[in-house]
């Protein structure tokens, strides 16, 4: 970083020592220039002041910084509170038909007392218990029922390949309390290597569409028993695409019955894939009923901060802290239409755009306090006088604190009620995940440091580096690969102007394809990025599907059978749009596969001696194979396998004379 210029770099003597050379032409019957002359004083008085100012007008102040950090949108940022989901259970013995309304907001604590956590939403809970999770595929029937009650057991909802007519089974020991709002919580597996998208900085948050569709149902008593449609009020799993709740209306005309070879005679509801195009099968880790979403912070109500002297620059300090922004809500006792009652009051975060009546306040969340305008910036509350007793009363009806770090703490810690009653005493409660998100406020520092890496990103599509990078960070997809193609549609025909973007999803098949909602979904967040001016397209990648065909000489005393397995698992990893190439990071968009490399990577697998004759072949749009064998992909291409022929030839046979490698050297 360059050094800081100094504005006046004059010391306190050199102030006093100019001045004084300047006495003959201003004052010339000014004489005596000792120290004892009180014109002497006044000089070294006023040269005081000037360093001391210059001192000052040379400092970039912390104030100076929060301006320019606000200047490109980079505020430090405020304490932020960690959130987790509780579990609820009766215990033994409650009646089976039991149900308990737990209100939004009810807090929640550890065995300590010393983290208080509160429940996001209302929450109904009931004391029936999910007994039978069943996939049904083509392929047979599949109980889940014991992974499901069992933590770091994962199981496919509709099977790895989530095709469309795939089931799942959720079976009940007892219906539902009728017409009455059911939260069920679907916690999936997410530690795959390519994390989702966060979004680029400014980035407009849009709703995802989902890959896949999924249609609910529920067994029905109507027509002597059938599967009807279930009403779902919200999903905010995304056709179980992600870990979330499913919210569904209870029907009241539940008919029991078996499914499958399965003989327990239950409750069911069943999802059914309609439209398939999972580009990960969803992966579930367990189904949970009543259970919500848990925030760490503690509702205040209610508070008086004080009461308005009518002066400019006024401020208040509430009782806890660090304050929630956007929980918080104030207001002041005025007097309107010769009726006083409380007025609403906005916060900003600067007064600087306010005006004389604008009623307007900042709040400093780390330390609680509110500052009020001066009338000029932001209007002053009115004082309370002696006909209008009460007036100016500043009332902070509702804020929130959290402990930000401190909250962020381990899976089943949260296990008691902070305010039990008669009512909760016969509900248990447990996180079954650890609580995240909770950070400390943000120091000036750090936000300084944030802000540099920020500007460091990219907020604009210009280049084809920037699509790519704006591809890659779509909020909530997990976009593996992308290579943006200029002046290009999605044909392939030169269209200037038009930006094709190709995306490849992270996926566990060998050539992963997204779906329509995910291209539609990409599209859309780099829509706003785009240029004017710039034409949008958002594509599937075009595959080129290849086999390798050798022959390999095993080691002495290495298993060929074992060997030949190994040498088709290199070849499969080799060529793979997301862990082949020569660096493992995916296979480069339109690289031709040389037969060179394949005879490298057998040649390289553990047991084998030499590799005897490879032959490619390939089948995709616009592709060739020149003399030598090597084929050739077009520019914007890529190479996946899903099988390679690979046999064991006798020791005898030589493998050199007919183009083979023995080790790391070509035969000739």
């Amino acid at each position: 970083m360059l050094p800081l210029p100094r504005l006046d770099d004059r010391t306190y003597e050199q102030l006093v020592e100019d001045a004084r050379k300047k006495i003959p032409s201003v004052a010339p019957g000014w004489t005596d220039h000792n120290a004892h002359d009180p014109g002497m004083t006044f000089i070294e008085l006023f040269s005081w002041l000037s360093e001391l100012q210059h001192y000052y007008l040379d400092q970039v102040r912390d104030v100076n910084e929060l301006k320019f950090l606000k200047l490109i949108g980079q505020m430090p940022q405020a304490a932020q509170a960690a959130i987790t989901d509780v579990t609820l259970a009766f215990n033994d013995g409650i009646n089976m038909s039991a149900k308990i309304l737990i209100p939004k907001s009810t807090p929640l604590t550890t065995e300590d007392n010393d983290v208080v956590f509160e429940t996001k939403e209302p929450l109904l809970a009931t004391s029936v218990k999910l007994k039978k999770v069943i996939g049904i595929e083509p392929s047979g029937a599949a109980d889940h029922s014991d992974a499901n009650g069992r933590e770091g057991l994962y199981f496919h909802a509709f099977g790895q390949g989530a095709e469309a007519g795939n089931k799942l089974y959720l079976g009940f020991n007892d219906p539902f309390p009728a017409d009455e709002p059911i939260s069920i919580t679907f916690h999936l597996f997410e530690d795959y290597p390519i994390a989702r998208g966060v979004g680029a900085n400014g980035s407009r948050r849009m709703p995802i569409h989902p890959s896949a569709k999924l249609e609910w149902e529920y067994f029905s008593a109507a027509n002597g028993g059938k599967w009807s449609p279930l009403i779902v009020i919200s999903d905010n799993t995304r056709m179980l695409s992600c870990s979330g709740r499913l919210v569904i209306r209870a029907p009241g005309d539940s008919l029991r019955r078996t499914v499958d070879r399965f003989k327990e005679d239950l409750i069911w509801i069943r999802a059914t894939v309609r439209t398939a195009g999972y580009e990960l099968s969803p992966l579930i880790d367990r189904i949970l009923l009543n259970t919500v979403s848990a925030v760490q912070r503690v509702t205040i109500l209610d508070e008086i901060a004080g009461s308005s002297n009518g002066l400019p620059g006024q401020y208040f300090d509430l009782t806890a802290s660090p304050v929630l922004p956007k929980s918080m809500k104030l207001q002041v006792y005025e007097e309107t239409n010769d009726l006083p009652k409380w007025i609403d009051w906005k916060q900003v975060d600067s007064l600087d755009a306010s005006g004389p009546k604008d009623k307007h306040y900042v709040l400093q969340p780390e330390t609680g306090r509110i500052l009020f305008g001066d009338g000029i910036n932001g209007a002053i509350p009115k004082p309370a006088s002696s006909s209008s007793p009460g007036i100016g009363s500043i009332m902070v009806s509702r804020y929130q604190t959290s402990s930000g770090d401190k909250g962020n703490i381990g899976a089943h810690t949260i296990t008691r009620w902070l305010r039990s009653n008669a009512l909760f005493s016969s509900l248990t409660v447990d996180n079954v995940i650890p609580a995240v998100g909770g950070t400390d406020s943000e120091s000036l520092a750090n936000a300084k440091i944030r802000a540099r890496k920020q500007l460091r990103l990219a907020h604009s599509a210009a280049t084809s580096e920037d699509y790519e990078t704006l591809a890659l960070s779509t909020p909530g997809l997990r976009v593996a690969r992308a290579k943006a193609i200029p002046n290009s549609d999605s044909s392939g025909t030169s269209s200037p102007g038009t930006v094709t973007v190709v995306v490849v999803p992270y996926s566990e098949y060998a050539n992963p394809m997204p779906s329509k909602g995910f291209l539609d979904n990409v599209c859309r967040h780099l829509h706003p990025h785009r240029l004017l001016t710039t034409r949008l397209c958002v594509v599937p990648p075009v595959y080129v599907k290849s086999s390798a065909e050798a022959g390999i000489r095993i080691k002495p005393g290495y298993d060929a059978e074992a060997v030949r397995q190994r040498a088709v698992a290199a070849l499969l990893r080799f060529m793979h749009p997301l862990t082949g190439g020569a660096d493992g990071t995916g296979w480069s968009f339109g690289r031709a596969i040389y037969l060179s490399e394949i005879y490298d990577v057998i040649g390289r697998v553990q047991g084998v001696d030499c590799v005897h004759q490879v032959r490619m072949t390939a089948s995709g749009k616009g592709i060739r194979q020149d003399t030598e064998g090597n084929v050739m992909i077009p520019p914007h291409s890529l190479v996946y396998s899903d099988s390679h022929l690979i046999e064991v030839v006798s020791a005898e046979a030589d493998c050199g004379p007919y183009g083979g490698c023995y080790g790391d050297k070509r035969g000739t």
